[in-house]
């Protein structure tokens, strides 16, 4: 069997996920200073009832699961650089886990640790 989630007809995103606006809306204010990109472990950006938020802040989203690698893998972050066009060094990443973080720091990336939405926002003024 696959062990993958599935969704009912009656599947309702928001009983299940939170978006968070504050940040949303802070990333959509620098996006024509900062390209902003989104490294996800599924597809959940997919999901109609948020794509269109995610399509206006993110410039490209790139999914663990599609590029068959895990986000704690420090591989999967020169690979998405490589897609940029850019050195690792240029990429600035953030994640709540904190192997995540470490496999992006050991690829080359600054990264932090997200803690809450006033520190994040402090490392992005930072840049």
């Amino acid at each position: 069997m696959n062990n993958r989630l599935r969704v009912s007809s009656n599947y309702q995103f928001f009983d299940h996920f939170e978006l968070n606006m504050e940040l949303l809306d802070h990333l959509e204010k620098i996006k024509s200073r900062l390209p902003i990109y989104m490294f996800t472990m599924e597809t959940i950006q997919g999901s109609p009832e948020i794509r269109e938020q995610i399509q206006e802040v993110f410039s490209k989203v790139f999914s663990a699961m599609k590029m068959g690698v895990e986000k704690s893998d420090p591989e999967s972050y020169k690979i998405i650089a490589r897609d940029l066009g850019v050195d690792p060094s240029e990429i600035f990443y953030t994640d709540d886990k904190k192997e995540n973080v470490d496999a992006a720091k050991s690829a080359g990336c600054r990264a932090v640790q997200f803690e809450n939405n006033g520190q994040l926002i402090s490392e992005l003024q930072k840049i």
